[in-house]
């Protein structure tokens, strides 16, 4: 093993000790602005205090539709009620609400010239490989909504303060009720619920 007798894992937070945050860019707290798809106005940027830092599974999206000021918007919306509410569920990462405090509220993304970067899912999908494709078919689901251009209707259908509830607050149970009520099929839906293999290196058949 070239990493010796350090481990990875896909942890989506973590305290360092003060003797491991003596290089500077361990102060340097996200490399660009990134925004509120709710409020449509810039986050305030994270404050280190102490030694909590953070790892995340972003998520980029091009597409021409996805580089019009309210589609971008809609876009992340629908994102948080196909992709964001069903992490609820499945991430069983224990230091995920810890990153919160940093990074990855509901609605929270970055605009890029060529569609898009969601930002409120943790590492844990990192795990598997099928956890990584659960991400990638929710995220397909929540995209198709856009191509028919009808997500206006899905968002009406749902209370955004509730969407926001579930996510900043790792409520299971709001998730669970929320899930219930997109269309998502029921293939999807059993995937999120299901119990996945965790062990990263197994999975990914890392030696």
């Amino acid at each position: 093993d070239k990493l010796g007798n350090f481990k990875l894992v896909p942890q989506a937070s973590h305290v360092y000790d003060n003797d491991q945050l003596q290089d500077k860019a361990a102060l340097e707290a996200g490399c660009s602005a990134n925004f509120d798809a709710y409020k449509a106005c810039i986050n305030d940027p994270p404050r280190f205090n102490g030694g909590l830092r953070s790892g995340s599974f972003h998520i980029h999206l091009g597409n021409d539709k996805l580089c019009d000021f309210n589609i971008r918007h809609q876009a992340i919306r629908l994102l948080d009620i196909f992709v964001g509410v069903p992490s609820i569920i499945f991430d069983k990462d224990k230091t995920s609400n810890a990153r919160r405090q940093l990074y990855g509220k509901a609605g929270e993304f970055r605009p890029t010239n060529y569609g898009l970067e969601y930002r409120v899912l943790g590492n844990y999908c990192l795990r598997s490989p099928k956890l990584t494709n659960l991400v990638f078919d929710l995220v397909n689901h929540s995209m198709a909504h856009i191509e028919k251009e009808d997500q206006m209707d899905i968002l009406n259908s749902f209370d955004p303060k509730s969407i926001q509830t579930a996510i900043n607050f790792n409520d299971i149970k709001l998730a669970r009720n929320i899930m219930k009520k997109t269309d998502l099929p029921k293939k999807l839906i059993d995937e999120v619920e299901k119990k996945h293999d965790t062990d990263m290196y197994k999975a990914w058949g890392i030696n």
